[in-house]
């Protein structure tokens, strides 16, 4: 009955307003180490307006880094602003300078989404990041920390599982770990299946990626293939073009395109 309530309650949050004096709630209790960001907190709006949505959606939903702490925020929970002031013995999460290798190990829960999607019971990950979450909200079990407690993972619990297709929420990047290691490759392929499922018996659907980065390019393309019809595209400029030729039914953009802010190709896609 509390978890229905509490689902509830976070679908019903329709207006923009509720999530600005959401926003302010958050940076009133982390005022001594949060600041507004540089866009005025337009990014934490939309971004927290596509979690309701997501939700509202029931669409399976992958939360990475930000997202996972942002997720957590979206539901009522907090955030450790700067773990080197506040975790008593702290491991260094803030290592940029290894963004791509496994810097230290977190515990998986036996029989969690992530245990089984890995295939083992300890994982290694990155870490780039001096916020993170210790204490996760509801509807959130964590099912991965490291060894001072920082949540590594986070899913639903059993009793809100059902009401999504898919979710895992994770702290570390696994999209950077995918050439040398398989088991981080296994988390987008769940992913993307769990995307694809009602695709089955119907055309593929196609999908135009945009990002300036060709990694990043040739990993959606990997995960989403065996799914959709890949077009890829790299700036702005090829966008236009290619959205005329492909006519696509999905488009993954990134919207800090070297040549053109992403957003601004919105009103081209909407139409």
């Amino acid at each position: 009955p509390n978890a229905s309530a509490a689902w509830k309650a976070f679908c019903s949050r329709r207006r923009r307003h509720q999530f600005r004096s959401l926003r302010r709630e958050v940076v009133a209790r982390n005022k001594k180490t949060v600041e507004q960001t540089p866009d005025g907190g337009a990014r934490d709006l939309r971004e927290l307006i596509l979690i309701e949505e997501a939700f509202r959606q029931r669409k399976p939903l992958l939360a990475i880094c930000r997202g996972h702490q942002l997720l957590n925020i979206a539901f009522g929970g907090s955030l450790v602003a700067d773990i080197r002031q506040q975790v008593p013995g702290a491991l260094n999460h803030q290592q940029l300078n290894r963004a791509f290798e496994l810097v230290h190990e977190a515990a998986l829960t036996p029989g969690s989404l992530v245990s089984k999607i890995c295939k083992t019971r300890v994982l290694g990950v990155n870490s780039t990041h001096h916020q993170a979450v210790l204490h996760p909200a509801e509807p959130f079990v964590a099912t991965a920390r490291s060894s001072d407690g920082i949540v590594e993972v986070m899913e639903l619990k059993p009793a809100w599982a059902a009401r999504m297709p898919f979710l895992l929420s994770v702290q570390f990047h696994p999209e950077r770990l995918v050439k040398k290691h398989v088991r981080y490759r296994a988390i987008f392929q769940k992913f993307v299946a769990a995307c694809g499922k009602n695709l089955k018996g119907k055309m593929k659907g196609k999908v135009l990626i945009v990002d300036d980065d060709s990694g990043v390019r040739e990993l959606l393309a990997t995960v989403l293939g065996d799914y959709y019809d890949i077009t890829q595209a790299d700036s702005g400029a090829a966008l236009k073009k290619a959205f005329a030729d492909v006519q696509p039914d999905v488009i993954v953009l990134d919207v800090n395109l070297q040549d053109d802010n992403g957003l601004t190709l919105l009103p081209l896609i909407k139409k």
